[in-house]
């Protein structure tokens, strides 16, 4: 899903780090560096978070018709991001 918004990622990494030369993995590399050095999860299971708690997730995102601000989700995409969420 990265490929969707790399332009959006990559300003976000501009407007925040001060650097327009970073690409978009480069960019959630860093706010997830930053998130650990808080001591914050940044994954699913950091968060004490199970394989089932994952699967409710996704079943209530699709339920409530979860969506992008940008982008409309359908139920294999929005559990592509809790797969993400979960492994990175």
């Amino acid at each position: 899903m990265l490929d969707r918004i790399p332009d959006r990622i990559r300003l976000l990494g501009r407007m925040v780090f001060n650097d327009g030369c970073l690409s978009a993995e480069e960019v959630i590399a860093k706010f997830e560096g930053y998130f650990k050095l808080l001591g914050l999860p940044t994954r699913l299971a950091d968060a004490g978070l199970t394989k089932e708690d994952q699967h409710l997730i996704v079943q209530i995102m699709n339920k409530v018709g979860s969506t992008g601000r940008v982008f409309q989700l359908d139920d294999s995409q929005r559990a592509a991001i809790v797969d993400f969420m979960a492994k990175g």
